[in-house]
């Protein structure tokens, strides 16, 4: 798994290389807040049923290439860590899925404010694959139940990811700071082997720390 995703990293960036010029390549890194929104699929109404949110991380490596100075696509290949609690009277679960992230799309920046500072915004599509599940569920008075069983989620699910943030440029490079919140549009959920009749969409808010070489 491990050698495809490097080989699919390498193939993804290479072509970019050779077909643009101006191309930045980094990486990232951040911790972010998830949640979930829980809603029933008869009628699309919200469940309460006492989800809270969890602490989780995301890294990987991210491109951008500028048309200008102030418009430019960015992208990436990032792996996620992110889910939701649930704690009721009596049961609590903590659901945490691994993610294959592939955002894409637009990357504004200010001009100059400073010695090399711009600002910036972003707004992407983000497609991910779902490779990982673990939920920790325990009722009272029972020991509790490890899960691990990737069949519980969708394997494809979708959002959107709207941030902003500041760069800074130096002569080995441009260090990166940002907020971006990622909505989730699509259910991760697998309706059959999981909660039945309900739609789960994962959320996070997430601070981006990221270095372009």
């Amino acid at each position: 798994m491990k050698r495809v995703l490097l080989l699919t990293v390498c193939i993804f960036f290479s072509g970019f290389l050779s077909a643009q010029e101006g191309l930045k390549i980094g990486v990232r890194f951040s911790p972010l807040i998830s949640f979930a929104t829980v809603i029933q699929d008869d009628d699309k109404s919200r469940l309460d049923i006492g989800q809270m949110s969890r602490l989780g991380y995301s890294y990987g490596l991210m491109g951008s290439y500028g048309f200008s100075e102030n418009y430019g696509l960015n992208s990436g290949i990032i792996i996620a860590y992110r889910g939701f609690k649930t704690e009721l009277a009596d049961f609590s679960s903590d659901i945490r899925y691994t993610a294959i992230q592939v955002p894409f799309g637009f990357k504004l920046r200010s001009s100059e404010i400073g010695s090399g500072t711009h600002l910036k915004a972003l707004f992407n599509a983000e497609l991910e694959a779902n490779v990982g599940y673990k939920g920790v569920t325990q009722t009272t008075g029972m020991d509790p139940d490890d899960i691990r069983n990737p069949n519980r989620m969708n394997f494809f699910t979708a959002g959107f990811v709207v941030g902003g943030g500041i760069e800074q440029e130096y002569d080995w490079g441009t260090l990166d700071f940002g907020l971006s919140f990622h909505r989730g549009l699509t259910n991760i959920n697998n309706k059959t082997n999981a909660y039945e009749g309900t739609i789960v969409r994962i959320n996070y808010v997430a601070f981006d720390m990221g270095y372009y070489f």
